[in-house]
């Protein structure tokens, strides 16, 4: 079950951050853009590793605490380390969508991607003991319906990872 809590997610102080991306090494708009404004090394581990291996759909690129080299099994996961992050926030970049655009009618989001993704976030979340929070992935601009993201986030995180819905107060 996803617990859902309304805030902001990026002032998260504990926990796996789960935003999507495309595979490009673009992150200019919606969460991705605010990510990206507010941790610049974390979009410098994604464009990184676009540089240098390319992108596809279900990968991750996850950034956490400097102090998180400390916890091996969680390490492990990690793309880069920064000092800025809070010290219990992992932020995952997920490649839940291919490309990006605003061609009428086209679905962005891949929901088979978004399944690869949050099994990757599964095994994180088990070696850290970390919960799992996200916005409304492939939601918003990548024009995806929630009800078939939810069921790929819950089919790939199971019953046994604490699964939190971030939305914005009305």
């Amino acid at each position: 079950m996803i617990k859902t809590v309304e805030g902001d997610i990026l002032n998260l102080n504990e926990g796996i951050f789960v935003h999507g991306c495309n595979c490009f090494g673009v992150m200019g708009g919606g969460i991705a853009k605010l990510v990206r404004n507010k941790w610049p090394e974390v979009y410098n581990a994604y464009k990184s590793r676009y540089a240098k291996m390319g992108l596809q759909l279900g990968d991750v690129v996850s950034v956490g605490h400097q102090k998180l080299h400390n916890n091996k099994a969680a390490a492990r996961h990690l793309h880069a380390l920064t000092a800025t992050l809070p010290e219990q926030v992992i932020v995952v970049n997920a490649m839940t969508q291919f490309d990006f655009g605003s061609e009428e009618g086209r679905v962005y989001v891949d929901y088979d991607a978004v399944f690869a993704s949050f099994a990757r976030v599964k095994l994180l979340a088990k070696d850290s003991g970390l919960g799992v929070h996200f916005p409304l992935i492939g939601c918003g601009l990548a024009k995806g319906k929630w009800e078939e993201v939810e069921a790929q986030i819950l089919a790939a995180l199971g019953p046994d990872i604490e699964a939190t819905l971030w939305v914005l107060p009305t």
